[in-house]
């Protein structure tokens, strides 16, 4: 039996080996193939222009948009801030006309 297996010879294969032992083929063309593939580049849709800068487009307009929104909720807050110290400040100048001194503590 194991001579028989010597005996069997492998089919021709028309490849060669590379550094790493994989085989490389020869490529087998059919005879039409330029015709093939300028029928394929055809067929192949005109690219419109960058797809990538719409996405771009829109994440810098809102940021812009939440930086413009943060400038007037800031000012808003400002402005709110200094009404309540002017406030504040209005109430301590009146007490200090009475004379006020502070709560009375029961301690």
């Amino acid at each position: 039996m194991l001579g028989r297996m010597h005996e069997m010879s492998a089919p021709a294969v028309d490849a060669t080996a590379d550094m790493s032992g994989n085989l490389m083929y020869k490529p087998e063309y059919m005879e039409n193939w330029e015709e093939l593939l300028a029928e394929a580049r055809a067929a192949i849709p005109v690219k419109t222009g960058k797809r990538r800068n719409n996405a771009k487009h829109r994440w810098r307009n809102r940021m812009h948009q939440l930086a413009e929104q943060h400038k007037v909720l800031k000012a808003e807050r400002i402005k709110k801030h200094e009404a309540q110290m002017l406030d504040r400040h209005k109430r301590a100048l009146a007490r200090r006309a009475q004379n006020w001194v502070g709560p009375i503590l029961n301690c």
